[in-house]
């Protein structure tokens, strides 16, 4: 990896940009039904919020958005950008639950829509056409 990649990596682990806008306005908009910080990893704490809520959850693989300096080391390593999201997380930043009637306004705050939330108890992994879980 170069100089550059190292100093991102001690960067967002060190000194990780904290998401107050977009709380602040996910809470002001009312959009929110649910949350929580991703610390975990995206597949532990995803487990946690849908075992509160007794729910399940299809997450669409590719929808999960990648930092391009983790795409590259995935490249590198010979694995999916996105495995990453759900092996390691990151302080201060978080999931959150809303209708899917505010994905317009979730988009322009800053979210990203990585799957819907079912009745079904069961947690699965879209990855294009496949559905794994």
């Amino acid at each position: 990896m170069t100089e550059e990649w190292r100093q991102w990596a001690q960067a967002a682990i060190l000194t990780p940009p904290l998401p107050m806008e977009k709380s602040r306005l996910l809470s002001a908009e009312c959009l929110g039904a649910g949350g929580i910080d991703v610390s975990d990893g995206l597949g532990a704490d995803l487990h946690k919020m849908c075992e509160s809520s007794a729910i399940g959850a299809v997450v669409d693989a590719n929808s999960i958005p990648v930092d391009p300096h983790v795409r590259e080391l995935a490249l590198k390593l010979g694995v999916e950008p996105w495995a990453f999201a759900f092996a390691g997380g990151g302080d201060f930043q978080f999931l959150a639950s809303a209708d899917r009637t505010a994905a317009d306004k979730l988009n322009w705050i800053g979210f990203h829509l990585i799957g819907e939330l079912t009745a079904e108890r069961d947690l699965s992994l879209r990855v294009g056409n496949r559905v794994v879980g």
